[in-house]
């Protein structure tokens, strides 16, 4: 097709060409059209690359604490020994102090020892290049939030500080701007001011919301919220809940009557139910990943705040205890720093001395608060 387009282009100009005294005129225009079809065809690809550059590169700058902690203490271990055991032991003993947890500590050290017959400082980069690709092993396949033809129901759990509204917000936000129509759900009625948190942060980012009073079930609100998408047409609906974990009881009795009230009105249940917890808080956000799993079962994970914290291993942990997927991940306050998992960029981040990119000198800045950009 465009062999037959750029033929019948030529034998129509051709024969002007041959008449013309402008011919030099006349090439450079041909030459500058080709030009401009040309950047127009590669532009989305470039940027494309550019974009997944300025992605890895912001995230290696980001996690600039766990991974220089991690790294300078391993160039420790491996320049004191010279004993494979001992380096094993004392590399061990790194990884449970990153949060990284017991078992998985001791199961990656087994696994090189397994591996190598002989561990010291001369082969110190190939045996941090396999405990790398052993953990990106753990972290598994990446997976993102898939959407259909059918309004995505989607219900946010976590405990009180882990950044679960402004989570909220900045995924209403990041949907809104690929097109998407969301509704958010003030769910979260226990909490003074809860509903008015999201309300604000619903009209800062342009979408919806159906909230109700302070203490009211939130059940109920949820209700109203199923109504409204069988009125309008929604293609999200994001539903925040109460961050009460030490009554399990009532927990399991909200969290129910909230997919009771989505099934009784649209025939189906909760597509998705993301937990999200703060990446500094270390081994307790392991044990809130255990707590809410236990009462109900999660699809999908948000670890927060990871830019803050020396030890950014608990994501492991987490993975590898729950085996849920990992959506996404913090790495900053503002709107564009809550970015899509991946495991091969995070491990990297962690573990390789260079950075990815010589981007990453930009990337890194202190960016604006999510509050401050919208």
């Amino acid at each position: 097709m465009l062999s037959h387009n750029l033929n019948s282009f030529f034998e129509k100009v051709l024969p002007y060409i041959d008449n013309s005294e402008n011919l030099i005129e006349i090439v450079c225009a041909i030459i500058i059209i080709f030009a401009m079809i040309f950047v127009s065809k590669h532009k989305g690809a470039c940027n494309c690359k550019n974009k997944s550059c300025d992605v890895k590169a912001s995230l290696y700058g980001r996690l600039r604490k766990s991974r220089e902690g991690f790294l300078s203490k391993i160039n420790d271990i491996f320049s004191g020994n010279s004993d494979r055991e001992s380096i094993l032991n004392d590399l061990e003993e790194l990884l449970i102090s990153s949060d990284v947890g017991a078992e998985t500590s001791m199961f990656l050290c087994n696994e090189l020892k397994d591996e190598f017959k002989t561990i010291n400082n001369e082969n110190k980069q190939e045996v941090i290049g396999s405990l790398k690709n052993k953990i990106i092993d753990i972290l598994g396949d990446d997976e993102e939030i898939k959407f259909s033809s059918d309004t995505k129901v989607i219900m946010v759990v976590g405990v009180n500080g882990v950044g679960k509204t402004t989570t909220i917000a900045k995924l209403a936000d990041k949907w809104i701007k690929q097109g998407k129509k969301v509704l958010l759900v003030a769910g979260d009625t226990f909490r003074a001011a809860a509903s008015e948190q999201l309300a604000f942060w619903a009209q800062k980012v342009g979408a919806d919301i159906v909230k109700g009073k302070e203490g009211d079930k939130p059940s109920t609100v949820v209700f109203d919220a199923m109504k409204k998408v069988k009125e309008q047409a929604f293609d999200v609906v994001i539903i925040d809940t109460a961050g009460r974990l030490h009554n399990k009881s009532n927990l399991m009795q909200e969290l129910s009557g909230i997919q009771n009230a989505v099934t009784k009105n649209i025939n189906r249940d909760i597509d998705e139910v993301i937990l999200v917890v703060d990446g500094t808080s270390g081994q307790n956000a392991l044990m809130q990943a255990k707590e809410f799993n236990n009462v109900v079962t999660l699809t999908g994970l948000i670890i927060t705040k990871l830019d803050g914290t020396p030890k950014g291993g608990i994501l492991i942990a987490i993975k590898r205890e729950l085996r849920t997927p990992v959506y996404y991940i913090g790495i900053g306050e503002g709107s564009e720093d809550l970015i899509n998992f991946n495991a091969k960029d995070f491990a990297s981040a962690l573990l390789d001395a260079t950075r990815p990119t010589e981007r990453e000198g930009i990337n890194s800045k202190k960016r604006k608060s999510f509050e401050n950009v919208m």
